[in-house]
This record gives C-alpha cells, sequence and structure tokens, in this order.
C-alpha cells in the first residue's frame, strides 16, 4: 500500500507546483502588461538616440550616428564640440527631443519644424541663428527666433522656458567719473537677483553689487547700477542673472575707457599724391612712440621711431615721406600702454 501513498504525494506535489507555476506566470504576464502601460506610455519615452558623429548638415544622413536622418520620436545628441546646421525648412517632426551640448545653427530663412516635443540646451550649448524671425515653430505657435538667448541652460517648449529674455546691457562714462551700468529684460522666469560684476583684465571677475530681478515677469524692467571706482584705464562688466533655484545665467562682456579718449590728427587728409603728411599723436607719458604707415596689404611703407625726452608736450608730431602712389594707407602709433591707428587717404 505504500506505493499508492508515494505516488498520490507526488501527484499533489506536482499539482501545486504546477499551480505556482501558473500563477506565477499570470503574475509575470500582469507585471508587463503594467510596466508596457505605466511606465512607457506615461513617461511618454523618446526613441532611440541618435548622435552627431561629426559638425555637419542636419539633412545628410552621414551625420548621425544612426546613418539615417532624423524622424518622428528621435531622441537627438549633438555633442560638445559639435556644429550642426539646418539649411532647409524640415518636415514637422513629432515627439522629439533635441539635446545640444555643442551648437545648433539655423541658416537665415529657415526653419525646425516640431509637431511637439523639447529641445534642451545644456551648459555650455548654444542654438543660433542667422537672423531675427521665426527658427523654430511646434505646431502654428513660434517659439524661438534668434533675437532671443540661445546660451544654455535653457528648454524650448511648447511654452518657451527661458530665464531672463535680456533686451540690451550696456556701460557709459560720465562726467564725474564714474561709470553707468543699466539693462532691460523683456521677460523674466524664476529670477531671484543679477549679480554686477567687475574686471580689470575681462576675464577675473568680482562682484560689486546684487541687484533684486522681478521673478516672473512677461513686460519690460529696466535696471541701473553706478560703479563710484571703475579701474582705469579700462574697465570690464557682466552680468551674472541667479535664478531662486540657484542656477545662473553669464551675459555678455561690456567695456568702457574711463581715460579720455584721443586720436591721431593727419593734415592734410586726403593727401595729394607726392606730398607728405603731417600727424599729431597723443603721447601721454610714453617714452617712445613707434610710428609706422601700411598700404591695404599690410605692408610698411614708413616708420619712425620717436624718443620722447620731454614728457611735458602730450603731442607728438611725425611729417611722413612722400607718397608715391595713391589709395589707402593706415597709421599705427604704439608705445608701452597705449595703441592707436587711423585711416589716411593718397588721391
Amino acid at each position: 500500500m505504500r506505493p499508492r501513498l508515494v505516488m498520490r504525494q507526488r501527484t499533489q506535489t506536482t499539482l501545486k507546483q504546477n499551480i505556482l507555476i501558473g500563477t506565477s506566470t499570470l503574475l509575470l504576464n500582469a507585471l508587463l502588461v503594467f510596466s508596457y502601460f505605466n511606465f512607457s506610455k506615461t513617461e511618454n519615452a523618446y526613441g532611440a538616440g541618435m548622435t552627431a558623429a561629426s559638425s555637419g548638415y542636419w539633412g545628410l544622413s552621414g551625420t548621425w550616428s544612426s546613418g539615417r536622418l532624423p524622424a518622428n520620436n528621435d531622441t537627438l545628441v549633438i555633442p560638445a564640440n559639435k556644429n550642426i546646421v539646418i539649411t532647409d525648412m524640415t518636415p514637422e517632426y513629432t515627439n522629439m527631443r533635441i539635446v545640444v551640448y555643442g551648437t545648433l545653427h539655423i541658416n537665415g530663412g529657415k526653419k525646425l519644424n516640431m509637431c511637439n516635443g523639447v529641445i534642451d540646451v545644456m551648459i555650455g550649448g548654444e542654438i543660433e541663428g542667422d537672423n531675427n524671425g521665426s527658427m523654430v515653430d511646434m505646431g502654428s505657435n513660434h517659439i524661438w527666433n534668434g533675437s532671443m538667448p540661445g546660451d544654455g541652460p535653457l528648454q524650448i517648449s511648447g511654452s518657451t522656458i527661458l530665464p531672463v529674455d535680456l533686451t540690451y546691457f550696456k556701460a557709459e562714462n560720465t562726467s564725474g567719473g564714474t561709470a553707468n551700468l543699466s539693462w532691460e529684460t523683456a521677460s523674466e522666469v524664476n529670477c531671484d537677483y543679477f549679480s554686477v560684476q567687475r574686471s580689470i583684465d575681462g576675464k577675473n571677475f568680482e562682484e560689486l553689487a546684487k541687484i533684486s530681478g522681478s521673478g516672473n515677469a512677461s513686460t519690460a524692467h529696466q535696471y541701473s547700477f553706478i560703479d563710484d571706482n571703475p579701474n582705469d584705464p579700462v574697465s570690464y562688466y557682466r552680468l551674472r542673472e541667479v535664478d531662486f533655484d540657484g542656477k545662473f545665467e553669464i551675459f555678455k562682456t561690456v567695456s568702457i575707457n574711463i581715460s579720455p579718449v584721443h586720436e591721431i590728427v593727419i593734415y592734410p587728409n586726403p593727401v595729394p599724391i607726392g606730398q607728405s603728411a603731417t600727424l599729431s599723436i597723443p603721447a601721454g607719458n610714453e617714452k617712445t612712440i613707434e610710428v609706422s604707415v601700411l598700404d591695404m596689404q599690410g605692408k610698411k611703407i614708413f616708420s619712425q621711431s620717436v624718443k620722447r625726452e620731454n614728457t611735458s608736450d602730450n603731442t607728438v608730431h611725425v611729417v611722413t615721406e612722400r607718397f608715391s602712389a595713391s589709395g589707402t594707407y593706415f597709421v599705427t602709433a604704439s608705445g608701452q600702454a597705449n595703441k592707436y591707428q587711423k585711416k589716411i587717404i593718397v588721391l
């Protein structure tokens, strides 16, 4: 009788195993179905990525690592130091993501058309156009044009996200020897403050002041700051915009010359052919000034080194050799601290 009991036990064990296997299979299938509909779909995942294999044209298959042209549902990556140029009106792409670490350039009058999607311009990346006008369209909306900021980090999508749309930033001398800085924004997103920075060499900057931003604004706002002690002879200034979340954007550098501006005076100008010209050159505290006259090809046709023993006269007068040929020439005068250049015409 024992063999029958053993067979019955084995039969029951096999049945339980089959039930467990079947249940596991159902659960696994259910999990796969759940994952597909709840992860793949809700994430709106873009397709497999294509990378720009080299700098080149958007509309050439050889530009891209996949060996084909961009298409719907693609993720396109433009690496740092790569420049991709759009030379035609593109098709209207659906569900496309473009990640720019390098440069995406759109030729004048051309356009990147996207039904939906996103362009992520990363830190160090840039999107640029040849002129002002609609460059990126999403549906019927004009999203980005050449006049808008194009330096990362920024995101271009159905509603453009730009930290600050800067209209201008300029620096001007005042009669009192101070520097008047002013700037205007057309719109601001998440803008906490502006850091006004100054430099003596255009490379190493120090912070002068923090000017509160307007947070989120869709209308123009003007700002100003006066630097009472600018660097002599040249002061460089830049703006650093800081968001509430700590992200920042640095705008281009501007400069002013604090010292009085002097020029070379040439008499006569134009000069008759076969005649010489008198040059009056600002000298300042220079002890030696090198004076040259160059033709349009850069060939030196006259040069003279002027050594100054008396620096009380702030102007040096030099008479050139006679000009043997008509044309346009350039007069250059340089010392240890200053360099001047002016055009002279010979008729």
